[in-house]
């Protein structure tokens, strides 16, 4: 085990440097202290999130509540993939995140979530994984077939092949949870975007847990907000159309995490170009931005872009999201790999937007496993088809309690996997149980 811990933190210093500061302090207590605010959150961006927010949810009760959060915190979670809420280590952190904001009397759990992920990813965002004798089980609300596609680029499954997937679980958990599944997902089944649609489903979801239902889980794709702010700020347009932006942007962001490689095989150019559903990379050459076939090629300019990112046919790769969004005045709380990459971010935006102000203060906002279930010999991460499951036949106070207990240390410590997975490609069983365990 102290060979794998040591492999992921050789890769994260700050990581390690974290996990060994605060490891013993109580994750709600470090997660709390995390959203004192610190800076005043732009009002360009509030607007543009109540209104996005809006455009989906169609609830003015939300509108006061990002009013509320944003006056007294500048902090939002941008730990999550847009998909349906399922994933362990994303689910687990805003289950923790809910109980510190409700300990500052907020009402709401914003997200900025990734939209570009694929739908293949390990985490599974097109559906729900959970733990039953059989093993585990996956709900897939969109079709294998899309699985190339994007979640900002695809459209949800027909309700006749949900009803199908939901059919071939319905033995495998008990049968007032299936129901408040099947109520859950069919709720916003007109909804024909799957990224609305999941934004629309995870609020219901996370108001079905009991405890959990006076406060809003409110996910919006980070890209949209960003694709806006360029949209319809004048001063952001005339930094990034002004003669040397390319150039600087080109040197500075190159091989950042979020950004683009120098060899053009990792990472997109600025923006990706969504196709078909899926998204493509893009690459800077000979002075005009190209996706790998060159059936896409456009010279960067104002003329060019700006109806393009309207239109949704490129979207803000997540550096120059988190470059907006940072100088906008939010405090980002990311997962155990971008409370490294956050700062090389932030240190290429100072160089390619003089103006800009960054006050980095590396919150890890997520990426926690601190409750498992045990399925025969084994213990899995828990999901929130697994922590829902227990929640009809176990005591929710104490669940609530055991969770105000656990260190940030223990939350890390159960996430090694999941990074040492991310580095490695090589899934792994860590003989370690976390704190709290469903039989």
């Amino acid at each position: 085990m102290d060979e794998i811990q040591n492999a992921v933190f050789l890769k994260r210093p700050k990581l390690r440097e974290l996990y060994e500061k605060e490891k013993d302090t109580l994750l709600v207590s470090y997660l709390s202290d995390g959203l004192n605010k610190n800076r005043q959150v732009s009002r360009i961006f509030i607007d543009i999130f109540k209104d996005e927010v809006q455009k989906i949810f169609k609830d003015n009760s939300l509108l006061e509540k990002i009013e509320d959060y944003f006056s007294k915190t500048n902090y939002i979670s941008t730990v999550d993939h847009h998909g349906i809420l399922s994933h362990p280590s994303f689910f687990q952190a805003h289950l923790v995140q809910a109980l510190a904001n409700e300990k500052k009397d907020l009402k709401i759990i914003p997200v900025l979530s990734s939209g570009s992920i694929s739908l293949d990813n390990h985490t599974f965002p097109r559906g729900l994984i959970f733990q039953c004798q059989k093993g585990e089980r996956r709900v897939a609300l969109v079709g294998a077939r899309h699985r190339n596609e994007c979640v900002l680029g695809t459209r949800l499954s027909s309700k006749e092949n949900i009803e199908i997937s939901l059919s071939r679980i319905k033995k495998d958990m008990p049968l007032s949870v299936f129901n408040i599944l099947s109520r859950v997902i069919f709720k916003n089944i007109s909804e024909k975007s799957f990224s609305s649609y999941a934004s629309l489903t995870n609020r219901v979801l996370f108001s079905s847990l009991p405890n959990f239902g006076n406060l809003d889980l409110v996910m919006i794709p980070h890209e949209k907000i960003s694709a806006r702010i360029i949209l319809e700020s004048k001063d952001i347009q005339d930094l990034f159309f002004r003669d040397d932006f390319i150039l600087k942007y080109e040197i500075e962001y190159k091989n950042i995490v979020g950004a683009h490689s120098s060899d053009g095989l990792h990472g997109t150019f600025l923006f990706w170009r969504m196709f078909d559903g899926r998204r493509e990379k893009i690459q800077y050459i000979d002075g005009l931005l190209k996706n790998n076939d060159a059936s896409f090629s456009i010279k960067y300019s104002r003329e060019n872009i700006l109806p393009l990112l309207s239109l949704g046919e490129i979207i803000p790769c997540m550096a120059v999201s988190y470059t907006l969004l940072g100088n906008f005045g939010l405090s980002l709380g990311g997962g155990f790999n971008q409370i490294d990459y956050l700062s090389t971010i932030y240190t290429a935006g100072t160089e390619v937007f003089p103006s800009f102000y960054f006050e980095l203060e590396n919150i890890m906002g997520g990426d926690f496993i601190y409750t498992g279930v045990k399925n025969s010999q084994n213990i899995f991460p828990a999901s929130y088809l697994d922590i829902l499951k227990n929640f009809s036949t176990n005591n929710v106070e104490d669940f609530v309690k055991n969770v105000e207990r656990v260190t940030l240390g223990d939350a890390v410590f159960g996430v090694l996997r999941d990074a040492y997975y991310t580095d490695t490609k090589k899934i792994i069983l860590i003989n370690h149980a976390p704190p709290i365990i469903f039989q």
